[in-house]
């Protein structure tokens, strides 16, 4: 708050009196970070999504977290920024329009009924008071988002740091530790002695001496949880909130607000993988799911998979209408799915020793397992053009160039078709009877029915 300023010469009326101090930085601030976030939400939908078909499903999942986390608090951000600049706007019009009518409302021009508008009297406290308010309120708001973005980048960057810890452990224990162990081993040791000492804190840090070893051991390790970020929630602005408005009240309304912007991220996931139905069609047009051969997935085709994001990668052909003498067939390997496949059906190619002193015959053994690699995913694979068995089919290693998915090739002869719609369908060979348990599980809830069918034209 400062003093008014005074009138300038040219007989404009100055800002009210108590007029916050930072407004235009508040609207700059504002303006620049929403702005600058609905760029990311792309740029972090094309990393993730060409990211995950890769890892299995437990790393997989550890690197959904620092997505979905990313993401929310981006989109809460954004949110809470967007929301700043329609009550600042609210208080420049009020601003504007009390310059031009400094008398305020005139009462006695609305023909309302005597109660109602003493109802409507008793809202507004005059104009002075409710461009005050308003200034107040978008500063508020202002210092909440501050506030709310601290208090999401501790998390933020402890999740990612946690990931990229149990991704090392399980690499660097050669796959021996599961994901869940190493997962909970890095995790209990991150936030048990937080736990522990708040715990403590809570319930006898009443009762202990305050220069005892239980004292100073708590003070310790809680000081260092606060120096490593775990602190977010005691920055000044959040603070302010909690004191004003009650640690309770303010800590579970923050909570909901953080559980409400994940909800509309899995949402928002689940559309995109067809999960439901928000498109506003009525339940008698059946989904693309539900209609097998009938429906022309935009995913499987190169010309139309533009934006189209997908947790499991389609296989894809050129385009609907195949006016050239081969169809490209490009099959994702998607680890969660297919390792189990190759580990079983294609275990001699994959653990061939590769091992020489002589370079070149190095490179030779390498590039012979390679080609008994390939050769053994047509065993994996099987390919069916209205029904019939694809002769001679073989796949060749390829990248697909949007997300660089790895996958395979193979280039089928449709030059014999006749014109008309024809049926391209992709089938997956049974687990061998060497698989886990788990592997089987995984795989039976992942494989797509019976086969993922593609119809294309000549």
């Amino acid at each position: 708050m400062h003093d008014p300023a005074p009138a300038p010469a040219d007989g404009r009326d100055p800002l009210p009196r108590h007029t916050t101090p930072t407004w235009e930085m508040e609207l700059l601030i504002s303006g620049a970070t929403v702005f600058s976030l609905l760029q990311l939400p792309d740029l972090l939908d094309g990393a993730f999504y060409s990211t995950f078909p890769r890892f299995d499903s437990g790393l997989a999942a550890i690197v959904m977290l620092p997505y979905m986390y990313i993401i929310a608090a981006t989109y809460a951000l954004v949110g809470t920024f967007v929301l700043h600049l329609g009550a600042r706007a609210y208080w420049v019009s009020v601003v504007g329009l009390s310059s031009v009518y400094p008398e305020g409302v005139d009462w006695e021009k609305l023909r309302w009924g005597p109660m109602y508008k003493r109802a409507v009297i008793e809202r507004f406290a005059g104009i002075a008071a409710t461009v005050e308010a308003a200034d107040n309120r978008a500063s508020r708001v202002f210092g909440f988002g501050v506030g709310f973005a601290l208090t999401l980048l501790a998390p933020l960057l402890l999740m990612v740091l946690l990931a990229t810890a149990t991704y090392a452990l399980y690499e660097l224990s050669g796959h021996m530790i599961a994901w869940p162990v190493t997962w909970s081993i890095v995790f209990a040791v991150v936030f048990v002695p937080f736990v522990l000492a708040m715990m403590a804190d809570k319930f006898v840090g009443k009762r202990v001496a305050p220069d005892g070893a239980v004292a100073r051991g708590t003070l310790k390790v809680l000081r260092g949880y606060l120096g490593g970020g775990f602190g977010s929630f005691t920055n000044y602005p959040i603070l302010l909130f909690f004191s004003r408005f009650g640690q309770y009240k303010s800590s579970a309304m923050m909570s909901i607000a953080i559980m409400v912007v994940l909800g509309i991220v899995m949402a928002r996931m689940m559309v995109r993988e067809d999960a439901f139905n928000l498109s506003g069609y009525s339940s008698e047009l059946p989904s693309l799911r539900d209609t097998r051969g009938r429906a022309l997935e935009p995913r499987n085709y190169a010309d139309q998979r533009d934006g189209l994001l997908s947790l499991v990668p389609y296989p894809f052909i050129q385009s609907e209408v195949v006016r050239d003498d081969y169809v490209r067939l490009f099959v994702p390997y998607h680890t969660p799915r297919d390792a189990p496949l190759l580990r079983g059906l294609c275990g001699q190619a994959l653990e061939a020793d590769t091992d020489s002193d002589d370079r070149e015959a190095a490179d030779a053994l390498k590039r012979a397992a390679a080609d008994r690699l390939l050769d053994c995913v047509g065993t994996v694979f099987s390919v069916l053009i209205d029904g019939e068995p694809v002769p001679d089919l073989h796949f060749d290693l390829a990248t697909e160039p949007v997300f660089g998915l790895r996958g395979f090739v193979a280039m089928i002869d449709v030059r014999a078709l006749p014109r008309g719609r024809h049926e391209l369908l992709i089938l997956r060979a049974p687990l061998p009877e060497t698989a886990t348990p788990e592997e089987i599980e995984r795989y039976e809830r992942r494989k797509t029915g019976q086969g993922r069918l593609i119809a294309f034209w000549r």
